[in-house]
This record gives structure tokens, sequence and C-alpha cells, in this order.
């Protein structure tokens, strides 16, 4: 997907198609020039849009690729399909439309160890229009009820459909006059959702009264590796902010400063971790931020407390200054702080603002520490009390569904790894999501870590687990 043109002019087809994987690549390169892995450079399919700001008018469209075997062992994923940063050159745009795609009668023979990715820059940059048919993959068929465990898409990615069904999209608020729009298929009806809040009757938009509210607590993987540095060089608009040589964020974007007492704008390593034990770093509310500001134009506020190396039941470092220690509610550590900088919030809310605060989800990362303190069998049997003090102490409404809770799953494989305490941990959370409906667990085990301590994420791989967290937490939108 290379060359662009004017929407609804141009035409690819690919038919009967056959091909092998070769291995793993250690650098993928296009010429001379290297792929970045972290981009799915070894995808099958790809199709990227990385066109100037001035060229947003032009797109890829009109492709059919009908009749796709794919052979051979599984570091492969299908494709990547997204709006991306030009990597040779000055382009850090990422525009251009992408929309008019039809994948289908495709077998592929493993299961990739990496998901497929669809992305979007914004609703009037984005793959959208994409239409999947008869897809195999590892000996399973994808459709409409179990696609994302083969597919990753974040907020702007709208109107893809599997055999003929399509994916409920939640556009935010206010964003459906600008969502893109393709003269080949006319104007997409896209279904508007709200996030659920915990109780109460039915979901609230922001079109009501309402102010969002979410809470995001957890281990060292909440407190992340991601430095200003690193940010401030990603030259995303999304990740690094609209004004270059600043890390502020769009003013809808809210998260509360345990130090000001107030809720501030989203500015990361500034006010990333003002309630846990480091505040410089970031980690998924790099993009936790980036998509619930996508959802919430009028505004939203995140509670974070990130807490190196603590954990849910059993002790692994002890609890100091905001560190070590345990989650659970009756280890009275972190979870009573969690208590009082929530209310500090929905009081700054109702009172400060005049909105009424309503809790619409939650985001934990917990279990790694857990395994490393021989606590398996703990974590398990705390896991579901956990759950409901949450949903008790945390809610805002007062009656009907629960908020949804989207929970990170500890990675199989890192240095740390024990593997009796982690397969009690993971079952755990398997048996949770079979439970609660408004359950989440979110797989993390295709995305690098850091090699320094094989441990934490990568800062590209906490950037694609906060999406992942968001787009798992509106699966139960209600």
């Amino acid at each position: 997907g290379y060359t662009s043109c004017s929407t609804g002019v141009g035409r690819t087809t690919v038919t009967n198609t056959t091909v092998v994987t070769r291995g793993t690549i250690a650098t993928p390169t296009w010429g001379s020039r290297p792929v970045p892995i972290a981009s799915h450079g070894r995808s099958v399919i790809k199709l990227w849009r990385d066109e100037t700001e001035a060229n947003t008018k032009y797109s890829r469209n009109n492709i059919n690729i009908d009749g796709l075997t794919v052979e051979g062992e599984g570091t492969h994923p299908l494709l990547t399909i997204e709006n991306s940063l030009y990597y040779w050159g000055t382009s850090n745009d990422a525009a251009g439309d992408t929309t008019g795609i039809t994948i289908s009668n495709v077998t592929m023979e493993t299961t990739p160890t990496v998901r497929s990715r669809i992305y979007g820059r914004d609703f009037q940059n984005t793959p959208h229009g994409i239409a999947f048919d008869n897809i195999e993959i590892g000996g399973t068929t994808v459709d409409i009820t179990n696609w994302d465990d083969y597919f990753d898409l974040n907020s702007y990615v709208f109107d893809v459909s599997f055999d003929g069904d399509t994916i409920a999209s939640v556009v935010a608020d206010g964003d459906m006059a600008s969502a893109a729009w393709s003269p080949m298929v006319g104007v997409v009806s896209v279904q508007t959702a709200p996030i659920g809040g915990g109780g109460g009757s039915g979901g609230s938009s922001s079109f009501s009264g309402g102010f969002p509210i979410y809470i995001y607590l957890g281990d060292t993987m909440a407190v992340g590796t991601a430095t200003s540095e690193w940010t401030m060089a990603l030259g995303s608009v999304r990740i690094s902010g609209p004004t270059p040589g600043s890390l502020v964020r769009p003013s809808n974007q809210k998260i509360w400063s345990e130090v000001a007492n107030a809720l501030h704008v989203y500015t990361p390593h500034t006010n990333s971790n003002t309630s846990g034990s480091v505040t410089t770093t970031a980690a998924h509310d790099l993009s936790i931020m980036a998509a619930l500001g996508e959802l919430h134009p009028d505004g939203f506020a995140l509670v974070k407390r990130g807490s190196i190396a603590s954990s849910l039941a059993t002790e692994f470092v002890a609890y100091s200054a905001g560190g070590g220690g345990r989650w659970a509610k009756s280890a009275s550590q972190h979870y009573q702080e969690m208590q009082q900088i929530f209310a500090d919030c929905v009081n700054w809310i109702n009172q400060t603002m005049g909105r009424q605060a309503d809790m619409r989800g939650a985001f934990v990362t917990l279990g790694t520490s857990d395994m490393q303190a021989d606590g398996g069998a703990a974590f398990a049997s705390a896991l579901p009390q956990f759950c409901e003090d949450l949903w008790a102490d945390f809610s805002t409404r007062t009656g009907g569904e629960k908020f949804p809770i989207s929970w990170r799953v500890p990675q199989n494989g890192t240095a740390a790894d024990d593997a009796v305490q982690m397969a009690l941990i993971r079952t755990a959370l398997s048996d949770l999501v079979e439970a609660e409906p408004q359950f989440q667990a979110v797989d993390v085990d295709d995305l690098e870590r850091d090699r320094t301590d094989d441990l934490q994420e990568t800062p590209e791989s906490a950037v694609v687990c906060g999406d992942r967290m968001v787009t798992a937490l509106r699966t139960k939108a209600i």
C-alpha cells in the first residue's frame, strides 16, 4: 500500500496467493532501510498511511484480496493497516485515509504470536470500511464473536465487519459529524455507546450532566519506563501532545493531582503519577489518556496510583512511601489511600466544576509482584473480593450494571517468571472473566519487554497495552 490516490480512484486486486513465512528477520527492511519491529514490520499484509498534513485528501482505497494462504511458523501477524509516522524521513503527520477494503478467503496455517493491528490517527485519517469474509487463523474461523483475539483496533477505526456483521463502534460524543466519509460507500452508520458506569440505570454519555471519571491502579507496570525524552522524541500528536516542544495534552484530558488536590490537564512525566511511588516516568496512561480523550471531547478525569513492586495479596516489598505493599482492602494500605484521592476528585468535580462525577471504569495492572512473592494462591483467593470491593466503594451510581474493569494479565516468560505461580494467577483472571460480564482480562504476551530487566514493557509496548485496555473497556459499554 505505497502509492496514494484521490478517494474513490484506483483499484488494487490480489487473488489466489500463497505466502510462506521463512522465520524471523531480526530487523526487517524495505530496500536498505530498516522497518521498525514495533510497527509490525513482519506483517504479511502491510498498508501504512504516512502522508503529510497537506495531503490528507489522499487515500488508499478499493483494495480486494481474495484467496490468500499463509504457511509457516507464527511470528508474522496477518496484517497491519494503520496511520503511521514515516520512518525514513521528516514527515510526522501520519495523515491519509484508508477505505474500501475487502479481504476474503484467507487461511493462516498457525496462529501468530502477534495480533494484527488496525489503527487510525483521528476520525479524518483512519482505516474504515473494511470487510473480512471467511477468515481462518490457526484452524479457527474469525468472526464477530472472537475477532479481538486476533486483531487490535484503536478508537478511531470504524465500519469493520466479519462475514457481514459489523463490529459495534464507539465514536466520541460530538465526533459523528467529523467521522471519515467515503463517497464509495456513502455515509457510514456508526453506533455511539457510552462506557458503562458502576451502578445506575442504563448508560450515560457526555450529553448528560455526568462527568466521566476513571481509575487506574497497579504495580511496577503502571509506573512504566517511558521518560520525558522518549515521549518528546516520539513526535506523535496523539502521545507527545499537539504542540511541538511541549508535552501538554488537550484540555479535555484531565488527571487528578494529589499534590495540588485538583484536576490538571494531563502532562506526561509532570503529573503522570502524583499519588504513586515514581512521578517522572509514564506507562499505559500515555495511550489510556489519549484514547479516553477521543471518546470524551467534553472532558473526563483519571485518578491514577502506580506503585513499584506492589501486589494484590502477598507482600513482595514492604509498604513504604507509596511503594511496595498490598492493594487488597483488608491490608489497609494502597486501597484506602486510593479511596481517599478518588473521593477528593469526585468532590472537586461535584463542587468546583458543578458537575456530577460519573464512574465509567477501572484499569488495573497487578499480579507480577504476587508471582514473585510466591503468592499465586493468595492472589486467586483475593481477586474476586477485590473486584467486589472496587464495585462497591468506587461506584457513583446507586444501581444497575457494575462499571467495567480492564485488567492487564501479567506476561508469561519474563526473567522473573514462576510457571506454577503464574498459572494460578492467570487461571484466576480467566475464571473471573467467565464469572463476571463486566470484567475483562487484557493479554500482552506478544508485547516486547525492556532488555535491561526482561520484565517491564518497553515504552512502545506500554502504549499498545494502554490502547488494548481501553478497547477492552469499550466492549463492556452499557
